[in-house]
């Protein structure tokens, strides 16, 4: 029974890892300024995604500024780390996990 609740958490933590990625990929791309106004990185953003109430997803943003010949590039690298049993509010969790923990990190680099 804990193989297969192992199995649902894991693919739950993803999913919540996935939601959080959405989040912040709407967050940086959603403001239609050119490229040189890009918006500067969120600051980092913890919350329970609808739905996996029972998980944390915790998002980070880091913003490097490139030129492609006269066009100019803002690159964002964002890392989403949802996990079950929190530390402070955040993922991941510190200290030794529980048998039941549960955790997924996924990246994701979008350009504007």
């Amino acid at each position: 029974q804990l193989g297969s609740a192992s199995e649902i958490d894991a693919a739950r933590a993803m999913q919540a890892a996935r939601a959080g990625l959405e989040w912040a990929a709407f967050q940086v791309l959603r403001n239609p300024a050119p490229p040189s106004a890009a918006p500067a990185c969120f600051a980092t953003t913890s919350f329970a995604p609808a739905g996996l109430s029972s998980f944390t997803v915790t998002v980070n943003c880091t913003r490097t500024d490139a030129t492609d010949g006269a066009t100019a590039l803002a690159f964002y690298r964002l890392v989403a780390n949802a996990c079950n049993a929190p530390s402070s509010g955040a993922c991941p969790a510190s200290g030794t996990p529980a048998a039941t923990y549960a955790e997924r990190q996924l990246t994701w680099t979008v350009v504007r």
